[in-house]
């Protein structure tokens, strides 16, 4: 048993070290998003901006307070419920953003069928 808790204490502390390392300071940056009818640009407080036409997003989910949407099976943003200025806004990006995205990918991937 007590080797089992120092496997998972050095694994955290070795998840840790990886966060909070200097190679990955981007991903510790504030950032805030830009939300268009065809595109979300990503901009980073340092002044990097990563913009994710919307037909590229594979997969999208929502917790009760973020909206998470796939652009690869590893890739994802994160938004927070939040940060919307209005209740008009969210119901905009869920009808706009989350639905079209929802139903573009129910209409092109096709059932399976065994031979």
């Amino acid at each position: 048993m007590d080797f089992l808790i120092g496997i998972l204490i050095g694994k955290t502390l070795q998840i840790r070290s990886f966060a909070y390392s200097n190679s990955n300071m981007i991903l510790l940056l504030k950032r805030h998003f830009e939300i268009f009818d065809d595109k979300i640009v990503e901009i980073i407080e340092d002044g990097t901006n990563f913009t994710i036409k919307i037909e590229h997003f594979i997969k999208t989910f929502q917790t009760k307070k973020f909206y998470i949407l796939f652009y690869t099976q590893e890739q994802f943003i994160f938004i927070s419920k939040d940060s919307f200025r209005s209740k008009q806004d969210m119901e905009w990006f869920e009808k706009e953003i989350l639905l079209k995205n929802k139903t573009k990918h129910d209409r092109t991937t096709a059932p399976i069928h065994n031979a």
